[in-house]
């Protein structure tokens, strides 16, 4: 900026001199309101552009590391610019984000390393027709690779001895994954397999999907007795090995047995819709590998499906005509069929209940006879358990009962320390519907 200035030397001689200083241009208006623009220069000292270390410096792949850095003009902050901000990969490979700075002329940026290794990151300014282009020294910070771990789930914890089981689940990672890098895609998986003795008797492979899952199918059990396997990842550059825990499935030499009852009310309230659902069950303890054989079926009057074998109509005792009735099925049937070859043992009842009660046979004389309560089936069920030794003492005894009500028989047949499963569909105090 020049200013003209007169000095008086004498009463007849006077100088003329002018003087130069530079100020901000944003100061311009305020300090001198009478300056014109065109008479202003602004001395450039520089553009300056700053870039912080990332944070944070060591970071597994998958998390985010953030950066910041400064924008400024000869120590003026300068706002709403756009910075260029690169990362750049171990093998080379540049990925640039965009950042607009604030009024405080910082800017910040983040990524999410996919590649173990040592990174670098750079920004840089292209300028603007007040301030020259600017370009920050770049800095270096590392991704390790990521803990994983893996997910198996079983199709059944125990199956029938000759056949097999299937095994499906996934490699993860605690950290967050960038989807489109599908960094747990195609990666190898193993399956050791272990005999009851615990020697090494398969070991398989598969490849994850691109959601980082696997599937091992029919996993042969050549014979009986407690096998075990474990899935493991061996991991890579990328990603740390894991490894599931040692897992049980035990091959028997049943799938179990089978005692289902369908009751009856005078009447016959929902006995088609109830012979269904039993019927519907029996095929699906034949498909779980059951035996005609190993089912014991009560049921009033004949399936249309001749697949389907009923052996009696329900009656809590023997009738003298050869038919044992609910309660020898469940303590001596059971016992032998168990003792001879051990399974699990599923009672299954189905009809209409109340408190305490499933209506099995309307016809009886007694009414005692024409329900059956939760402590007299809890004295079979005991019975039962008692005369078992052996493995089959360690067999599950599954109850499921599906009325009104059915919850009433819960309290009485839960039995601790015993290997006793009691399923109800409905609360003690809820009706149930088909």
């Amino acid at each position: 900026m020049k200013r003209w200035t007169k000095m008086a030397l004498s009463a007849n001689v006077s100088l003329l001199f002018f003087w130069t200083f530079s100020i901000p241009a944003q100061c311009k208006s305020a300090l001198f309101p009478w300056a014109p623009t065109a008479h202003l220069s602004k001395a450039l000292d520089g553009t300056s552009l700053e870039l912080n270390a990332p944070s944070p410096s060591l970071a597994s792949i998958g998390s985010v590391v953030k950066v910041s850095g400064s924008l400024s003009d000869s120590g003026i902050a300068l706002a709403g610019e756009t910075v260029v901000v690169t990362f750049v990969s171990p093998g080379g490979i540049s990925y640039s984000k965009t950042a607009v700075t604030d009024n405080m002329g910082r800017f910040f940026s983040d990524c999410m390393p996919a590649v173990a290794g040592s990174w670098s990151v750079e920004a840089h300014y292209e300028g603007s027709p007040s301030s020259s282009p600017a370009s920050a020294p770049s800095v270096d910070f590392a991704a390790t690779p990521v803990d994983t771990f893996l997910t198996a789930n079983l199709s059944s914890g125990s199956v029938v001895a000759g056949t097999s089981f299937t095994v499906g689940g996934a490699l993860r990672s605690q950290n967050y994954m960038d989807p489109d890098s599908q960094i747990l895609a195609g990666r190898t998986i193993t399956l050791v397999l272990y005999d009851p003795s615990g020697t090494p008797a398969e070991s398989t492979t598969k490849t994850t999907s691109e959601t980082g899952q696997y599937f091992f199918p029919e996993i042969p059990l050549p014979f009986s007795g407690t096998w075990s396997f474990r899935v493991q990842f061996a991991g890579d550059s990328n990603l740390n090995p894991s490894s599931t825990e040692l897992l049980l499935v035990r091959a028997r030499p049943s799938a179990g047995y089978a005692i289902i009852v369908t009751g009856k009310v005078p009447g016959e309230s929902g006995l088609d819709s109830h012979n269904k659902t039993t019927d519907r069950a029996y095929k699906k303890f034949k498909k779980r590998g059951f035996t005609d054989e190993d089912i014991f079926y009560f049921r009033y009057g004949n399936p249309s499906d001749p697949s389907i074998i009923v052996d009696e109509e329900p009656r809590q005792e023997p009738d003298g005509n050869g038919n044992i009735g609910i309660r020898e099925a469940i303590v001596t049937w059971a016992k032998d069929k168990m003792s001879s070859s051990n399974g699990p043992l599923y009672i299954l009842f189905v009809n209409h209940g109340n408190n305490e009660k499933f209506y099995v046979d309307p016809s009886a004389e007694e009414f005692e006879d024409r329900i059956i309560d939760p402590v007299e089936l809890d004295e079979w069920i005991s019975q039962l358990e008692g005369s078992l030794v052996g493995d089959a003492a360690e067999e599950n005894i599954v109850f499921i009962y599906g009325a009104c009500y059915s919850g009433s028989f819960i309290p009485i047949l839960s039995r601790e320390g015993e290997k006793r499963i009691i399923i109800a569909s409905a609360d003690p105090d809820e009706p149930s519907f088909k």
